[in-house]
């Protein structure tokens, strides 16, 4: 019974200590989104060496962003977004050196549109019948990873759409971004 108990203790004790060798890390990132600048914050938990759950706060604002009216000519809108975001990430490719990753990641995302400025009128008096809004959505995207030498930072660019089902803005926004990661433990 000793025996039993010792190799259950060790088989137990063997599958604790490899799975506390992942990381988790934080990352940031800027640049276009839809006419537009766009951020994005996140924290990875990697649930083993290749795959992460990943959860975010993205940001998207728009000066002069183009729509068409109901004459078809162009208009200049300005809009906000928010959303939080949270999904897989899965390594797809990873260089002989460990230093590059490519990754595919998708997930569900819900946030919250600002259509100019919660104004229903523009500057040349026409109305903006899109109104201030919750949205819901997904999104899927690659991203490209740069491990730098001392393990604990990393360059990474993201490429990301989103598919926002019930936005007045439009069912598809684009982001591409590049910032750093973090790797906190």
């Amino acid at each position: 019974m000793k025996n039993l108990t010792l190799i259950l203790f060790l088989v137990c004790f063997g599958y604790i200590a490899s799975a506390q060798d992942y990381a988790s890390s934080i990352g940031i990132t800027a640049g276009y989104s839809q006419e537009g600048i766009g951020g994005l914050v996140n924290l990875n938990y990697y649930v083993d060496r290749f795959a992460a759950v990943q959860v975010g706060v993205f940001t998207s604002f728009a000066k002069d962003a183009s729509f068409e009216n109901h004459l078809g000519e162009k208009v200049k809108i300005p809009y906000a977004l928010y959303s939080f975001q949270g999904g897989y990430f899965r390594q797809m490719w990873l260089s002989r050196n460990y230093r590059f990753q490519w990754s595919l990641l998708g997930g569900g995302l819900v946030g919250y549109e600002v259509v100019n400025n919660g104004d229903k009128t523009l500057d040349s008096g026409e109305l903006v019948v899109s109104e201030n809004a919750f949205i819901y959505g997904g999104y899927i995207g690659t991203e490209l990873e740069y491990l730098f030498r001392n393990d604990d930072w990393a360059l990474v660019a993201k490429i990301h759409q989103q598919f926002h089902l019930n936005s007045d803005l439009g069912m598809l926004s684009p982001y591409f971004g590049v910032g750093m990661r973090y790797f906190i433990f």
